[in-house]
């Protein structure tokens, strides 16, 4: 028999037109990521994933919240140390699952990882080392080898991101660095056991990364930000050179995540 989980996607962008030409809006470019991760894992689940607009203040109703098993948080374009006002209702409304909704996953990309940080105390700030952008290798921490299974300390991951957590919150545990940006995602773990949750089970997994990128995603953003000037000529031939390189975004951090949510081997 098989067990479908019930997902919600909180999309804090919409990808630029060539994206969106090519691979469509975040909801169906995570629906596939999260697809082909659970494609490599011998499973009896499925899932279901509900899109919420958040920049347009959509949100699951209150009644409606705990009969999701998790949120996953998007990536966007604005800056999540910005006080916008649909900035602020997202913070508070992770701060608030973080605190009256333990039973529920969440997960953190990019952006998201970066709200999460905020909701938990921590802050966001423009790196003054600049962009990472194109796929980058992360050095594990000892729990990040832990996660995402991977015995050799590295991880390759697609990032795009000029914005960092500097610092790693209270009560989250970091899973790996890079020279530029410290955290490069966390995680944090049940200290308790329930009838939902078993004692050192995830509650929170994030990426600064962005596992549910392709190459040709990851080319089409840098030509738009080389024409925007938002990236200078050095960082966007970095960005192409390392754009075809093979990352774990499907392997180790779908699986991953996808075990922080409940679906594993």
């Amino acid at each position: 028999m098989t067990e479908t989980l019930k997902l919600a996607l909180l999309v804090c962008d919409t990808p630029i037109l060539p994206v969106r030409e090519k691979y469509g809006t975040y909801t169906e470019i995570f629906h596939q990521w999260l697809s082909n991760s659970l494609q490599a894992i011998p499973s009896h689940h499925d899932f279901t994933l509900d899109p919420f607009d958040v920049v347009q203040g959509q949100y699951p109703s209150d009644d409606n919240i705990h009969s999701y098993d998790g949120f996953i948080i998007t990536g966007s374009a604005a800056n999540a140390f910005e006080t916008f006002p649909w900035i602020e209702a997202l913070v508070t409304f992770v701060a608030n699952l973080l605190s009256n909704a333990p039973s529920i996953r969440l997960i953190g990309i990019c952006f998201g990882h970066q709200i999460i940080s905020r909701a938990a105390g921590e802050q966001v700030v423009r790196n003054d080392l600049g962009w990472e952008a194109g796929t980058t290798e992360i050095r594990l921490t000892d729990e990040g080898k832990r996660v995402f299974g991977l015995d050799t300390g590295v991880m390759d991951i697609i990032e795009m991101h000029r914005d960092h957590v500097p610092a790693v919150p209270a009560n989250f545990t970091l899973l790996g660095s890079t020279d530029v940006s410290l955290n490069q995602g966390m995680v944090k773990r049940y200290t308790t056991s329930s009838e939902k949750w078993s004692n050192g089970a995830i509650h929170v997994l994030t990426v600064q990364g962005h596992p549910e990128f392709n190459p040709e995603i990851v080319n089409l953003v840098v030509d738009a930000r080389e024409k925007s000037g938002a990236m200078d000529p050095q960082t966007v031939r970095r960005a192409r050179e390392r754009a075809n390189k093979r990352d774990d975004g499907v392997g180790p951090i779908g699986k991953a995540v996808l075990a922080a949510l409940g679906i594993s081997n």
